[in-house]
């Protein structure tokens, strides 16, 4: 069977803007999974997915689909394309109930349709007041969280001074203490590191030291 003929012949027949009347979903043309720009913010693997600026979430790349066609859309993309991932989870997620029970494009549509019925007035949460007012409270309480904060290069040097000045390994105190907690540990004892300015290795104490390394952990300056 050609299932890219029947996949565009579900596709091309399909509105592109969403009807008025009765329960459609929105369906992605080419699946939002082929996105392989990195630099896209919806390439992110993250439940809470962002919008693709690749252009996967163009008006061009979407229609709207009854919930039983949207259900043999998946299935179709499977038959397409039998070994990628992100379709193949797709289509499980369409086809597995909460009770874990397989079901059927009929009775996937029959359950969307309860549940978009379901959640029309004082059932949707969304569009209470008390709800929508407390996570416009939470949001601004972390709106800090979402900024990217950029690190000068001046910003930078300074901070690389601070960890050298209190890098505890440089005080000779730090380290005898260190020494004594590792006494006893078979990963550490009676072995000592060398270094070649490139490489650190552990050898045993009474090793001779190979050629082009020295005796010590820190590479040298």
């Amino acid at each position: 069977m050609n299932y890219s003929y029947h996949y565009d012949k579900l596709i091309n027949r399909s509105p592109k803007i969403k009807p008025i009347d009765g329960y459609y979903e929105k369906h992605h043309i080419i699946p939002c999974c082929f996105c392989k720009d990195i630099n896209c913010p919806g390439f992110t693997k993250n439940r809470n997915r962002r919008k693709h600026t690749c252009g996967l979430d163009d008006e061009s790349n979407l229609v709207y689909l009854k919930p039983e066609e949207h259900y043999v859309a998946h299935q179709l993309l499977v038959k397409i394309y039998p070994k990628h991932h992100g379709l193949i989870k797709a289509a499980c997620m369409m086809t597995v109930s909460s009770s874990n029970k397989r079901i059927t494009n009929k009775s996937y549509g029959w359950l969307k349709r309860k549940f978009s019925e379901s959640m029309k007035g004082e059932n949707n949460f969304s569009k209470n007041s008390q709800v929508k007012e407390k996570i416009a409270k939470t949001r601004a309480q972390r709106k800090h969280l979402y900024k990217k904060r950029y690190i000068s290069d001046e910003e930078r040097k300074n901070m690389r001074e601070r960890m050298i000045k209190n890098n505890p390994m440089n005080n000779p105190e730090h380290r005898k203490t260190m020494g004594k907690s590792k006494i006893g540990n078979k990963n550490t004892l009676g072995l000592m590191y060398i270094t070649n300015g490139k490489e650190r290795r552990k050898i045993p104490l009474n090793s001779i030291i190979p050629e082009g390394f020295i005796k010590g952990y820190k590479f040298p300056v």
